[in-house]
């Protein structure tokens, strides 16, 4: 009788052993060729883009527009850098051979012993001064140039300004700083 308790409990034992097997492990043999749920899940598809999501807008506002008084691409073929006397001619602005903030000091002692110049907010790291000269408003920028810098007057919105009191007053920054 010992034996015959014995032999069941191993037979039980096994038979709960292939029960724990079969529920753990046996999942894939049952599945054959139907597909899991999750697998058709919309998280699993890939991204589909709607036709005019894959190209930029061709939005006429956000065009950016031709600089004025900038340099001219050099010819077609020719390899000669714009040369500086050109540059210097514009009245939009002038170039200095200096650095962006030894150059922002001295246009900023410049404008203030000009007659008639009223200086506003000055950002050495723009490098831009608000300046209020014969009734108009402007900036006097200062930008990086090759080797030196540009000095040009722009309006607040940051379009170049080369006529009237902006221009009079650069060609006064262009002598006191030459």
């Amino acid at each position: 009788m010992f034996h015959a308790s014995r032999t069941l409990s191993r037979r039980l034992l096994w038979l709960a052993l292939m029960l724990v097997l079969a529920a753990t492990a046996g999942c894939g043999w049952f599945r054959g060729k139907r597909t899991a749920a999750y697998e058709l899940s919309p998280e699993e598809r890939p991204l589909e883009l709607p036709p005019d999501l894959d190209s930029p807008r061709a939005n006429p506002q956000m065009v950016i527009p031709q600089v004025a008084g900038g340099r001219a691409p050099a010819a077609v073929g020719s390899s000669a850098p714009p040369t500086r006397a050109a540059s210097q001619t514009s009245l939009a602005g002038f170039e200095l051979d200096d650095e962006k903030d030894s150059a922002f000091r001295r246009i900023g002692l410049a404008l203030g012993r000009i007659e008639g110049v009223e200086l506003g907010t000055a950002s050495a790291l723009i490098g831009s001064q608000e300046v209020r000269y014969q009734g108009q408003a402007f900036l006097v920028r200062v930008e990086p140039a090759g080797n030196g810098v540009r000095v040009s007057a722009v309006t607040p919105e940051g379009s170049a300004i080369d006529s009237g009191p902006a221009a009079h007053l650069l060609a006064q920054l262009r002598q006191r700083l030459n």
